[in-house]
C-alpha cells in the first residue's frame, strides 16, 4: 500500500489483485498502512481487511514450539485457498 499512494501503476496493480481475489472468493487484506492516506487509497481499493502501523506498533511473536502451524493451516481452507 505504501508505494501505491505515490505511484499510478502500483494503484493499478493492487486494484487489479483485489479484483482478481474477490472475485475468486478470497478477503483481500493491505500490508503496510502507515498513514491516512494509505487508509485512504485501502479504502478506496475496497480491501476487505488491513494492517499497519497506523493501526498500531508490532508487537514481538510470542513463540509457543508446542503449536504445530503446518497443521493448523492444513486444517483451515487456507492452504487450499493458496493453490
Amino acid at each position: 500500500v505504501r508505494a501505491s499512494a505515490t505511484h499510478e501503476a502500483s494503484e493499478a496493480v493492487l486494484r487489479a489483485l483485489g479484483t482478481l481475489a474477490r472475485n475468486r472468493g478470497h478477503v483481500v487484506v493491505a500490508e503496510g498502512i502507515e498513514t491516512a492516506d494509505h487508509l485512504e487509497s485501502v479504502l478506496e481499493l475496497r480491501y476487505d481487511a488491513g494492517q499497519g502501523y497506523l493501526f498500531g506498533r508490532a508487537e514481538p511473536t510470542l513463540i509457543r514450539p508446542e503449536i504445530d502451524l503446518f497443521a493448523l493451516l492444513s486444517s483451515t481452507n487456507v492452504v487450499e485457498s493458496a493453490a
